[in-house]
């Protein structure tokens, strides 16, 4: 609950490395916090899953991109 960008990173790649490797195996992540949607510079738009010490984008574009998933 409300991890930083370390912690959420881990809990994704251990959820993975449990689980995401059986044959024929499909996971589904659900998660329940704040997202970022980012357009490119050529138009391409990239969704975000937001920890709770990442900086507002808006103030801190490269600290953002360093702990957004």
């Amino acid at each position: 609950m409300n991890l930083k960008a370390d912690a959420l990173g881990k809990r994704f790649e251990k959820f993975i490395n449990d689980y995401g490797f059986e044959k024929n195996n499909r996971l589904l992540f659900f998660y329940s916090g704040h997202g970022h949607t980012r357009t490119d510079e050529w138009g391409n738009e990239k969704g975000y899953l937001v920890p709770t010490d990442a900086p507002n984008p808006h103030f801190d574009e490269r600290g953002f991109l360093q702990k957004a998933l």
